[in-house]
């Protein structure tokens, strides 16, 4: 009877993790929402917006890499932003929330296309507006700091779309660990055809990978062993600029084995990761696996 967990490490970004064994990803410390590398503004003839995708990292670094319920509910989710207005000389018309729910949608190197969930708890609905009013008064003293007054009307009318990040089994809809492309489609709403917003994969290297440094095997449990259940259970954990290893969560999960997992999985410690020279907070996909030999 064995337990055993890996540890081999690809680059990818956490909203849209990508391994069965142990990746990660990191974000500059201190970036804000407003991340160059994250946002493009609405390049079509005649119309304005601007178009984001928010790594859930990006939310995490406000709070110096530490893991807070605020930021939980958008674990399980890509979170997009998404405003176009046509420019009139009677003012900006703004593309309505319905129809840019039902024109836009992810798509990855392969061209599979994602579209935006429908629903969701009313948690992750409330976070939501309060993200988005967070974004409405950031937009706002923009354009009261001398940028565009164009700036208050793009956070008035930023759409903000969620996509499942992973399927059943926990394994993620695009794969970052690959050199590819994450395009946001917008379709038919800037102008006719397809407005494709494009970003390079993978965004980040790092420049020294996480290294363990403390290692705990995992318990094998009782009534788990004497019902012989074996298995991988699929966690994500959030490390810290320290190292420590501060929220775990089950991706797919064994129910017998589940706490024995997360209980030596929140034991581990790890040298900082390092992205051009800072240390910056991750998230990790670990396998754990429980096996009789």
């Amino acid at each position: 009877m064995h337990a055993k967990q890996w540890s081999i490490c690809s680059v990818f970004l956490p909203a849209l993790t990508v391994s069965i064994n142990a990746s990660f990803a990191a974000g500059q410390a201190g970036q804000s929402p407003q991340t160059p590398e994250f946002r493009q503004a609405i390049r079509e003839t005649g119309f304005t917006g601007t178009v984001w995708w928010m790594p859930s990292w990006v939310l995490v670094q406000a709070t110096g890499g530490v893991a807070t319920t605020s930021f939980e509910p958008l674990r399980d989710y890509i979170l997009v932003g998404v405003s176009v207005g046509a420019i009139q000389p009677e003012g900006t018309v703004w593309v309505q929330s319905a129809e840019i729910r039902s024109s836009v949608v992810l798509r990855n190197s392969s061209g599979n296309e994602y579209t935006p969930l429908k629903s969701f708890p009313p948690e992750i609905q409330t976070f939501l507006s309060d993200l988005k009013a967070g974004f409405i008064r950031r937009f706002d003293e923009m354009g009261k700091a001398g940028f565009s007054r164009r700036f208050a009307e793009v956070g008035k009318n930023l759409e903000l779309l969620l996509f499942a990040a992973h399927d059943a089994d926990g394994r993620p809809l695009l794969d970052l660990q690959q050199p590819g492309t994450l395009a946001i489609v917008l379709k038919e709403i800037a102008g006719p055809g397809e407005s494709i917003y494009q970003w390079r994969l993978p965004v980040f290297q790092p420049s020294k990978p996480p290294k363990k440094i403390k290692d705990v095997n995992p318990r094998y449990p009782t009534e788990a062993r004497r019902a012989r259940v074996q298995g991988i259970v699929i966690l994500e954990a959030i490390i810290d600029i320290k190292g420590k290893v501060t929220n775990v969560r089950v991706l797919r999960s064994i129910p017998a084995l589940d706490e024995a997992a997360i209980e030596a999985v929140k034991q581990w410690e790890y040298e900082p990761t390092l992205l051009e020279g800072q240390p910056v907070p991750i998230v990790m996909t670990v396998t754990v696996n429980f096996a009789f030999r």
